[in-house]
């Protein structure tokens, strides 16, 4: 995958394909197979042995791990293409120029906005 650096952050380009759609049809697939493969996999066992048991228990905790970096690695893309919360955005502008001291170097506060004002 392709990275810009900027500032010294690392951060991947994206396909054009990845919306905020495609990730909640992700997330939402997921629980479907989840539920799915808890049907399945409470169907195997027959109630016969704790060894058994322990054996599903492992398998249910290593899907659940898994799951969970999933969903964290699609939580990562979806803040690098969420919608700007303009408003937000600006008010943290405002707080920044406020309580900056005197002398300290500003961003480029005006093409912030410029940027702001343009998604």
């Amino acid at each position: 995958m392709e990275t810009v650096i900027e500032n010294n952050i690392e951060t991947p380009v994206l396909p054009e394909k990845v919306t905020v759609e495609y990730i909640l049809g992700k997330i939402e697939q997921i629980q479907a197979e989840n539920e799915q493969f808890y049907n399945d996999i409470s169907k195997r066992y027959d109630g016969s042995s704790d060894t058994g048991l322990e054996q599903l228990k492992t398998i249910v905790m290593c899907r659940e791990t898994t799951n969970q970096r999933i969903i964290e690695f699609y939580k990562k893309i979806y803040d690098g293409i969420k919608p700007v919360n303009k408003i937000e955005s600006l008010s943290w502008i405002k707080e920044c120029i406020g309580t900056a001291k005197m002398g300290v170097k500003l961003p480029d506060f005006v093409e912030i906005i410029k940027q702001l004002n343009s998604i």
